[in-house]
């Protein structure tokens, strides 16, 4: 029907996050895309929060302890409202970034956007049914100095979308 799953997951560092910065819920802006126009919120709780392990013994460093935090929600979308051909966006920011990151700016002044586009969810009056694809698992390792490091980004999209991955500048809520 209209009932929809919206996920974001995060990765959160224990030892050098700010516990405050870990947000209980966060609620998240619709807009159209083809004018930015709001269409509406969706606010996502706390789902699951579990610990990432590493599994490269020979590269440990004690301070990397890393939870990997699911919010969710389930809501059901009005077809008048979700039938634009352009498709919508989903937008989330938050600030800041742990001020020990080493290549950024001023980290503890910029922010994160999390973002993500979908499809009308219905085309042409008949229900469009797109799934988000099944991607690598979290990174659970990190290189080695002076070693080669390879990492499998291979995904899967069970309504057979193509995947392509690419390097872009990231959205900063500080501009």
């Amino acid at each position: 029907g209209d009932r929809y799953l919206f996920r974001q997951i995060q990765y959160f560092d224990v030892i050098n996050g700010e516990p405050a910065a870990k947000d209980r819920e966060i609620n998240a802006s619709v807009f159209r895309k083809k004018d930015n126009v709001f269409v509406r919120s969706i606010l996502m709780t706390i789902k699951s929060e579990s610990y990432v392990p590493y599994t490269n013994p020979s590269c440990t460093y004690d301070k990397l302890v890393t939870d990997r935090i699911v919010y969710s929600a389930e809501v059901i979308l009005n077809p008048q409202l979700f039938s634009d051909p352009q498709g919508y966006y989903m937008v989330w920011e938050r600030c800041c970034r742990n001020n020990i990151i080493s290549n950024i700016v001023k980290p503890d002044e910029t922010g994160q956007t999390f973002y993500i586009e979908f499809p009308p969810i219905r085309i042409g009056g008949v229900e469009f049914r797109n799934s988000s694809p099944q991607l690598f698992p979290p990174l659970s390792d990190y290189a080695c100095v002076n070693r080669l490091y390879y990492v499998d980004f291979r995904g899967f999209d069970s309504d057979g979308d193509s995947l392509v991955y690419s390097l872009a500048t990231p959205l900063n809520t500080s501009e």
